[in-house]
């Protein structure tokens, strides 16, 4: 590298310095700040940290740009990172909700709900309009099967908004482990008048459809969902089961013969095990057989329940 250059590279590295020394010391903390957010809110995520790291210099005691930095982190999954960064903010204000939740969520991906969850907690008591805070708590305390806190948590999460579709589908699964089946229903039929092909709210619909015995209900989401989600083979499975359960034998049959033809399902074993049970029920041998022939093929050397069940009826029927 020739002086010059060397130079010009010294040179430009001098006003980079001074740049900053400049921004930390003409700029306050909470402009610095602003200009972060800005620049986050225009997805250009660089430059918001770059402005968050220079409100922090302004101010070392500035816990919102702390906790900004860490989203950011967060987003990188720079775990420890983004925790050294949360635990300076709470150090400054233990009783801060963003940051709060924010280390709840880091908690809370390294596997530790029930730090998470105490965490969430908190957030809710030091800041009580912060529906982040209700809702996580909410989801993990449903995760730790803490029905009713969870109840309570979700609650207050749907009076601070209006009908948001990610709350209200939280709440529904929370009323449904509640045991209040006919609360949760209305949540997802609201969801699904809303969009009709949201395949969550079908689901919830289906599961609060049953609990509430309204089968036909239940049948006809359940078709929905089918169609919503056509390369689901579950669905599938749900679906022929709930003809089932409704006296619907033979659409069970044919929607499970109709799934075998697709190339989508072409390997699946629940569809065919099911589908040579039903043709082993109406006595309809050779198609049974056939089903458990490629059953098994697909199963291999597998020893489970299902598999063994399949072979012992398969040789049940061969001998008949």
């Amino acid at each position: 590298m020739n002086i010059p250059t060397l130079f010009n590279l010294i040179r430009l590295k001098c006003i980079a310095i001074t740049t900053v020394v400049i921004l930390t010391s003409c700029v306050s903390a909470q402009e610095l700040f602003q200009k972060g957010v800005a620049e986050e809110q225009a997805g250009n995520q660089h430059q918001a940290f770059d402005y968050y790291t220079l409100a922090i210099k302004a101010d070392t005691n500035f816990v919102k740009a702390y906790n900004n930095r860490a989203l950011i982190y967060m987003q990188q999954d720079q775990l420890s990172l983004a925790t050294a960064d949360l635990d300076t903010a709470l150090n400054i204000d233990a009783n801060y909700g963003s940051a709060l939740v924010n280390r709840g969520t880091v908690y809370e991906k390294q596997g530790d709900l029930k730090s998470a969850y105490t965490l969430y907690e908190k957030a809710t008591k030091t800041t009580p309009d912060l529906v982040a805070g209700h809702f996580n708590a909410a989801k993990a305390a449903l995760s730790l099967r803490l029905i009713n806190e969870a109840a309570r948590h979700i609650e207050a999460a749907e009076k601070l908004v209006n009908h948001e579709p990610v709350v209200d589908l939280l709440a529904g699964r929370i009323y449904m482990a509640a045991n209040h089946p006919q609360k949760a229903y209305d949540l997802f039929n609201r969801l699904y008048q809303n969009d009709a092909n949201d395949s969550e709210a079908l689901a919830g619909l289906i599961e609060s459809s049953i609990q509430l015995n309204r089968h036909s209900e239940a049948v006809k989401h359940a078709e929905q969902l089918v169609k919503v989600r056509p390369n689901c083979a579950d669905c599938i499975v749900l679906l022929s089961s709930l003809y089932i359960e409704n006296n619907q034998k033979d659409t069970a049959t044919n929607t499970l013969a109709k799934a075998v033809e697709n190339p989508n399902f072409a390997s699946n074993t629940a569809i065919r095990y099911r589908l040579a049970l039903l043709y082993a029920s109406t006595s309809q041998n050779s198609k049974a057989i056939a089903q458990l022939e490629d059953y098994l093929k697909l199963r291999g050397d597998e020893t489970d329940d299902e598999a063994t069940s399949a072979r012992t009826l398969l040789e049940s029927l061969r001998k008949k």
